[in-house]
């Protein structure tokens, strides 16, 4: 490989136990130099352990991980976390509250003569934007202010990769937009490596170059948060990243069949069980005096939410248990009891297996 092509960080078949629960299980992973990877999934499915030991704040108790090809833990080694150039940025930011903001970013640089030090703090203040900032303590600055000056400190002892866990949960969901943007700029600016743990999927895809799904301990699919949203391989993978109508189907002649309509299921046996995921904007209201661009299907409007860019329409259609969601940007005069004409965008539904794992299909295929 070239040195721009090949990982800075590799995790092989990394395991962790507490006790008699598993929190990871034979993990594998690549990151790349430059990349910023978010790890998402729910709480307690092993994102912050497989972060702590990236950081080496746990050990393993199987496999290896190697930062910049030297093995950092595993069979044969274990270096000290003061020693593996992993930067750490906190969810709480955990900045001293009894030091001035520049001198916090110095704490991280202690090892450096004094002189070249200030230097690089100096550089990192500047690059960040916080020169304003540098005289001022932890108490006397907003959340996202906080933000940024550890994200300062972080980057200033210019680690391989940077580990940053929920770095944007403090903040309010006004800022949250504005500082994770920046972040990423910031990170992209310095061609730094970061992987950043979050429990919100829509955060993961928006600023991870990849986007790594993990449950019960295990990565359940990983590539970029368009790969992800438009082709889960699984019906966790197609919830977790997103609302979705799951519709029950019957492969037959190649094709889900369902109470909406027959949608394209390569890769399934003839007969086999199938769910049909269809997102809500894949859902549209058909105006009568419109070009219809799919079935005409109808539904009996139980509620509607106003999510102000969209509204989002509940029906109830005959022969399907679970009433369907439609969102649109339309706004609609039907009252609620009344029907709606609605089609499906066909070439978004996605056919998956029933259960909640991809092997699943491999074995429908080969059945």
């Amino acid at each position: 490989m070239t040195e721009q092509g090949r990982p800075i960080l590799e995790l092989d078949r990394v395991s962790r136990r507490f006790g008699d629960r598993p929190a990871l299980r034979d993990v594998s992973l690549e990151i790349m130099r430059g990349e910023v990877v978010c790890l998402v999934g729910p709480s307690g499915c092993g994102k912050s352990t497989l972060l702590r030991l990236i950081a080496g704040v746990e050990v393993p108790d199987s496999g290896r991980i190697l930062l910049d090809e030297q093995e950092i833990a595993g069979p044969s080694r274990f270096v000290e976390p003061e020693d593996r150039r992993v930067g750490f940025m906190f969810q709480d930011y955990a900045l001293f509250p009894h030091l001035s903001v520049r001198d916090n970013i110095l704490f991280g640089l202690r090892h450096l003569p004094k002189a070249q030090a200030a230097a690089q703090a100096d550089r990192i203040i500047r690059r960040i934007g916080i020169a304003e900032l540098a005289g001022r303590h932890p108490h006397e600055l907003s959340g996202g202010e906080q933000q940024r000056v550890a994200l300062a400190r972080a980057l200033a002892p210019q680690p391989l990769v940077l580990l940053m866990d929920e770095p944007f949960s403090n903040l309010d969901r006004r800022l949250r937009e504005h500082v994770r943007m920046e972040t990423l700029a910031t990170l992209h600016d310095a061609n730094a490596t970061a992987v950043i743990v979050t429990h919100d999927p829509e955060e993961a895809m928006s600023i991870g170059d990849r986007v790594v799904l993990m449950r019960a301990g295990q990565v359940v699919q990983t590539g970029t948060g368009y790969n992800l949203y438009d082709r889960p391989g699984s019906i966790y993978a197609a919830r977790f990243l997103g609302p979705c109508n799951q519709i029950p189907a019957r492969v037959r002649g190649g094709r889900a069949e369902t109470v909406l309509g027959a949608f394209p299921a390569p890769g399934f046996a003839e007969g086999a069980p199938a769910v049909v995921c269809i997102r809500p904007k894949a859902l549209f209201p058909v105006d009568i005096c419109a070009e219809r661009r799919g079935a005409d299907l109808r539904g009996t409007l139980v509620q509607r939410s106003f999510l102000g860019e969209v509204e989002q329409l509940t029906l109830r259609v005959e022969g399907l248990e679970a009433p369907l969601r439609l969102r649109t940007s339309q706004r609609l005069d039907t009252m609620l009891g009344e029907i709606v004409r609605f089609g499906i965008d066909a070439e978004q539904a996605i056919v998956l297996p029933p259960e909640d794992d991809a092997a699943a299909l491999a074995a429908a295929a080969s059945a």
